[in-house]
Order: C-alpha cells, then sequence, then structure tokens
C-alpha cells in the first residue's frame, strides 16, 4: 500500500491496466501504468473531497485532512 493524499491506495494489476482503490473512501480508478493509475485515483479521492464543503457545511470544519483540496 502506498499513501496518496493521507489514504491508502491498493494498485492491483489486471489484464493490460491498473486497478487503484482507496478502501477509506472506497473510490477506485485505473490506469495503464501504475503511476498513472495512481495519479487517477489521487485526481478522484481530490474531486469526491471537494465536494464535501458543498454537502455537509457544518461538519467539514472537522474534518482530518488539509482543507486545500
Amino acid at each position: 500500500m502506498k499513501k496518496v493524499c493521507g489514504f491508502s491506495a491498493v494498485v492491483i494489476p489486471e489484464e493490460g491496466v491498473y486497478s487503484c482503490w482507496c478502501p477509506e473512501l472506497d473510490i477506485a480508478s485505473w490506469g495503464e501504468t501504475p503511476e498513472k493509475g495512481l495519479k487517477n485515483l489521487k485526481d478522484a479521492v481530490k474531486l469526491h473531497l471537494s465536494c464535501l464543503p458543498h454537502l455537509f457545511p457544518s461538519w467539514y470544519q472537522y474534518a482530518p485532512w488539509p482543507k486545500d483540496y
């Protein structure tokens, strides 16, 4: 496992691609290389976290990750 944005990332080699999964947030992505898969996963995590202030404004101020996502 490798840390991505403070979260874990699991890289799974499949047929010609690499699936990447963040178990804490249950978000997945993929790429043609492990590095591209992790970059795509990081982008997906950032997009997910960017929605939280709009969905949970009173809770977001207590979130345990940096607010610059």
